[in-house]
């Protein structure tokens, strides 16, 4: 009996945090993956041929891959999870207010509880009219750069 298996140059798995369908590219550990028309897709339990449109950021994979021209090509791409992430919430006092960005720290000002940096977009649900100082619950989604906010609420 002889057997002939491929063993790839790299396998990477962990959280996909960016997708690009027309360069053909997914970011996977801080890294640029190509896809080629030879790449496989598998994990989801879907009754037609699977692509990289299929594969969100979020998303649990684990990519074998080659070097080819200084770049890594994925082979095939298996998904591990197709469930995105928990959102994050958490409840805290506004401590500064950006067009893009909020502080919210743990505690009431001048506590040294940690403070963290909060992203807001024009998709962020803001409600009850928070102001510095206000006590607010915070619900978002972990990202490749920070929590990125779906809705801030100010608490009574």
């Amino acid at each position: 009996m002889i057997i002939v298996a491929h063993i790839p140059q790299a396998t990477l798995s962990g959280t996909v945090s960016a997708v690009d369908i027309v360069s053909g590219k997914l970011t996977l550990l801080g890294r640029t993956i190509n896809v080629t028309p030879e790449t496989t897709f598998s994990g989801l339990l879907t009754l037609r041929k699977m692509t990289l449109a299929d594969i969100f950021p979020s998303m649990i994979v684990a990519v074998e891959a080659n070097a080819a021209g200084g770049a890594l090509v994925a082979r095939s791409v298996e998904v591990l999870s197709p469930l995105r992430i928990a959102p994050a919430r958490f409840t805290g006092f506004v401590k500064a207010i950006g067009a893009t960005q909020w502080t919210v720290g743990l505690g009431p000002a001048g506590s040294l509880a940690p403070d963290f940096l909060v992203m807001v977009d024009k998709f962020t649900i803001i409600s009850g009219n928070p102001k510095v100082g206000d006590r607010v619950t915070v619900v978002g989604e972990l990202t490749a750069t920070g929590l990125l906010a779906s809705s801030i609420t100010k608490l009574p």
